[in-house]
């Protein structure tokens, strides 16, 4: 890892709210990554979005840059945060409870230099035999698994994202509207309306996520990933907005929202039959979560 280059090539931004463990393991992950090229160092940069000594501390001891806001941050604040303190011209944004594989800040280096606007590659488990952190894994990260091939995609998720600096923020950086996701689907929806064609999956640029292990915190955070996609309507047609609020129609959306996971997830090497069997009941209770989440969220109407 670079520490000390003024000028390096890709900065790779984490924000980390209260998770020094998972931070460490991520840091030791980038420690072993290679650059191109003394050229193509890196630097990384952590954001103590939680106001936690401990983090700033973990941080300073792999050499990392840490900064802090004055008060807790969304993560989306946290990487903008980041990014304004950047000195790479590229960058790279990893989540604290990842695992960045071998090979992952060259890919996503080489990405951005072969034309890419918006990078971004497979999220593996990090915990495979874990059924709710699979699970988690799955509902969030269907269409990035280890069989999907190089090419165009439409979004990129913020725990495994690399951008040009000057494109970031000509693109505004993230725009979290006060909510504690889907900041990075307005990014990508953004890149998408000026770059058309220009984001990139990328099969080298591999992290490993750690899922919810815990039931309730799944479903929790599944009806916000849900409540969020209709409020902001991301993603969504007119006709999905409107049809979407009513009641009688969400079992049609639990069934439309599990064909699209268990086909995505089958053909891009995510989860084979078998297991989709064996998990379906934790799947659905998941998709259901969702499903209310986005109902709601299509009432409230954050547009």
């Amino acid at each position: 890892m670079s520490r000390s280059d003024p000028a390096p090539g890709i900065s790779v931004i984490v924000p980390c709210y209260r998770d020094g463990d998972d931070l460490a393991d991520l840091l030791s992950s980038l420690q072993v990554q290679v650059p191109k090229s003394e050229e193509a160092s890196f630097e990384v940069i952590v954001v103590d979005s939680g106001l936690d000594d401990r983090v700033v501390a973990t941080a300073e001891s792999f050499g990392a840059r840490c900064f802090r806001g004055s008060q807790r941050m969304l993560p989306g604040e946290a990487r903008n945060l980041g990014a304004r303190h950047a000195r790479g011209s590229g960058l790279a944004f990893i989540d604290a409870d990842c695992i960045a594989e071998p090979g992952w800040v060259r890919a996503a280096g080489e990405s951005l230099q072969t034309g890419a606007a918006v990078s971004g590659g497979p999220v593996l488990n990090r915990l495979p035999w874990y059924t709710i952190a699979s699970v988690d894994n799955l509902l969030q990260f269907a269409d990035y698994g280890p069989d999907r091939p190089a090419g165009p995609i439409r979004h990129v998720p913020s725990c495994n994202m690399a951008v040009r600096r000057d494109d970031f923020l000509t693109l505004g950086g993230f725009d979290h509207r006060g909510q504690r996701t889907g900041e990075d689907v307005l990014l990508t929806e953004a890149a998408n309306e000026r770059w058309p064609g220009r984001l990139a999956f990328v099969p080298e640029m591999g992290v490993a996520h750690l899922g919810r292990r815990s039931l309730g915190t799944m479903l929790r955070h599944q009806h916000g990933f849900g409540y969020v996609r209709g409020a902001l309507g991301l993603h969504l047609s007119a006709s999905q907005r409107r049809w979407g609020r009513w009641p009688i129609l969400l079992p049609a959306v639990v069934l439309k929202r599990l064909a699209y996971i268990c086909g995505r997830g089958v053909r891009y090497g995510r989860i084979s039959l078998p297991e989709l069997v064996l998990v379906m009941p934790v799947l659905l209770m998941g998709i259901c979560a969702w499903a209310i989440g986005f109902r709601r969220g299509l009432r409230a109407g954050l547009e």
